[in-house]
């Protein structure tokens, strides 16, 4: 197996940019991202460069990380996943 490395120092930053653009709001106005996932086991989920991926909701919406660190932001989230009140 061969072993690849990804940058996951701005995976953060892209998840967070990514919502703050589909929605509009002001990233630093938005609640934490460790407060929707385990952020050290995204990296190390992207980090591992398998196929992988890591789905969760976060400001409302479905963010899906994928192995090679591709951030995709989809819709509204689940309800079960977005713990609608």
């Amino acid at each position: 197996m061969e072993s690849t490395t990804i940058d996951t120092a701005g995976l953060c930053s892209d998840i967070v940019t990514a919502i703050a653009e589909r929605t509009g709001a002001d990233p630093l106005e938005m609640d934490p991202l460790y407060d929707a996932v385990d952020v050290d086991a995204v990296k190390a989920i992207v980090g591992s460069a398998g196929d992988a991926s890591v789905e969760f909701a976060y400001h409302g919406h479905t963010v899906v990380v994928d192995g090679d660190g591709s951030v995709t932001v989809t819709g509204e989230a689940e309800p079960e996943m977005a713990g609608v009140e």
